[in-house]
């Protein structure tokens, strides 16, 4: 059985196809970049007992870098839809101006300009992809596309959400180490501690009695519902931007009262928000407390 899906990325050099690639790859497709065409058959095979090629698919930038790529792709592609595999080609393009300002701010040379000026090796490839142009499932101008647009029309292509942002909420504790890995930290540590009450030492944020303690504190409420009215404002700029996770941290002296408690109101109302996909995860709430100081 071949993977879900085989999408082939093409185009002219300078038009995003390895932010394509790189967005494929966030999705969980196997992503290859530079494939020899005539390659494409034997790696579907060997990925046929792939999971995340089976899963989500296959991602492959195939273009000019390639010196048999004009005349084995089109035989390539027809070879594997015969086979039953789901082949789509995405052809991506840009003016003449923007292509020269990319290269110019890179700094790259263009594949076909090692003999010709860089706004001659742009004609050349235009010519020799041409072909490859009138027949591609979905041609992609992006000239003035930003990274969310793209991204946008990389998701309706794949038939999802162009809204979908994975969120994660996280807790943790402090005296372990801040989590390195968020976007966003919040410190908790200003909250009233039920470490200190007797008979919630040994509970954590997960239980109704901590909770309930916490919201005693007069700064608990403002706090958390400044930080929602926050994060409901940046997660449709931080989207826009290209961007499909994100890592927010929410961290007290152990992990395992203040930040867990918070961690979970966050996330309840957060995973509302439209297109957001959600997870909580507490990082040191099983780590043992009663020895370590307060949390």
């Amino acid at each position: 059985m071949y993977p879900k899906k085989l999408l082939i990325i093409t185009g002219l050099s300078g038009s995003g196809k390895s932010s394509v690639l790189h967005l494929l790859e966030d999705l969980g497709f196997f992503a290859v970049d530079n494939l020899p065409a005539g390659m494409l058959p034997e790696l579907m095979e060997m990925l046929s007992q792939h999971p995340q090629a089976l899963e989500n698919g296959v991602g492959a930038v195939i273009d000019v870098r390639n010196a048999e790529f004009k005349d084995s792709l089109p035989q390539v592609v027809d070879e594997l839809k015969r086979k039953g595999a789901d082949v789509q080609v995405i052809f991506l393009e840009a003016s003449d101006e923007i292509l020269l300002r990319r290269f110019s701010l890179t700094r790259r040379r263009h594949p076909l300009g090692f003999m010709n000026s860089l706004l001659e090796g742009i004609a050349l490839e235009k010519k020799q992809l041409s072909r490859f142009r009138h027949v591609a499932d979905r041609i992609i101008d992006t000239s003035s596309l930003s990274m969310g647009q793209l991204r946008a029309a990389i998701m309706e292509l794949l038939a999802r959400n162009p809204e979908g942002l994975q969120v994660m909420v996280s807790s943790f504790g402090f005296k372990y180490g801040v989590a390195l890995d968020a976007d966003f930290v919040l410190d908790v540590r200003f909250l009233v501690n039920p470490y200190y009450v007797e008979s919630l030492k040994n509970l954590s944020g997960l239980d109704e009695a901590v909770q309930k303690y916490i919201c005693t504190d007069r700064m608990t409420e403002k706090f958390l519902h400044q930080s929602l009215e926050f994060f409901e404002t940046i997660i449709p700029a931080y989207h826009l931007s290209g961007k499909n996770f994100l890592h927010i941290a929410i961290g007290c002296t152990g992990g395992h009262h203040r930040s867990v408690f918070a961690a979970e109101w966050l996330g309840k109302r957060l995973a509302a928000v439209r297109g957001v996909e959600l997870q909580v995860f507490h990082r040191d709430i099983d780590r043992d407390s009663r020895g370590g100081g307060a949390s």
